[in-house]
């Protein structure tokens, strides 16, 4: 075997330039939203959507801002999402099937999984506040 010169390599020292979380979330909204309205928070964001002229009895105004809420804490709880505008279409088919499988019925203790018609329900006011989110612009 032949003498083969060897070659040293030196370490790259790289240094990654990263923008604190909340920073970088804010330049991603920024980019793909860039006429949004400001929004500063996800309540302010929900109670926008409630009191928004789609939404005209105050029966759904509650219904729908229970139904906010919950989503806010299970995204939350479950995927550290505290945002709405972070939420993907993967996040809320999860959100959905936890409603139909796992959610804990009020009143029943040992009972998990709502109805049909209240997933429906669910559905609905999700929809709403994302078709509405992203006419206002919002994302």
């Amino acid at each position: 075997m032949e003498n083969l010169p060897v070659l040293s390599v030196e370490s790259l020292a790289v240094e990654v330039v990263t923008l604190p979380l909340d920073e970088a979330r804010v330049a991603l909204v920024d980019y793909y939203f860039p006429n949004r309205q400001k929004i500063n928070s996800t309540q302010q964001l929900i109670e926008l959507w409630v009191h928004s002229v789609t939404i005209k009895s105050d029966q759904t105004r509650r219904a729908y801002r229970q139904i906010g809420y919950e989503l806010v804490d299970y995204m939350q709880s479950r995927f550290g999402i505290s945002d709405l505008r972070m939420v993907t279409l993967f996040h809320l088919h999860a959100y959905l099937a936890w409603l139909k499988d796992e959610k804990p019925v009020r009143g029943n203790k040992n009972t998990y999984g709502i109805s049909k018609n209240t997933v429906a329900k669910y559905t609905a006011a999700i929809k709403s506040l994302w078709e509405w989110g992203t006419r206002a612009s919002i994302g």
